[in-house]
């Protein structure tokens, strides 16, 4: 029998890392949401890193702990689509 299976290996989440994932997803949502805004009123190419930060009230350096660049936005736009 693998160790997995019986639940030696199984590790609970506590609650503060279930609640920093939450508060991120959260935050990478509000960011796309926000960057989708951007990009409909002005068109992606016209929209920067650093519009979108400005909107969002923060820095482009906690916008790119979330994404790399523009790009990575828009994917999870085209995914829902």
């Amino acid at each position: 029998m693998i160790r997995s299976q019986v639940g030696f290996m199984r590790q609970k989440k506590s609650p503060i890392s279930s609640k920093r994932e939450l508060k991120r997803r959260a935050r990478r949502k509000n960011i796309v949401d926000v960057a989708m805004n951007a990009f409909l009123a002005s068109g992606c190419d016209n929209v920067t890193m650093s519009d979108i930060s400005s909107m969002l009230g923060g820095s482009k350096s906690t916008l790119w702990q979330y994404f790399d660049n523009k790009e990575d936005i828009v994917l999870p736009l085209l995914k829902q689509k």
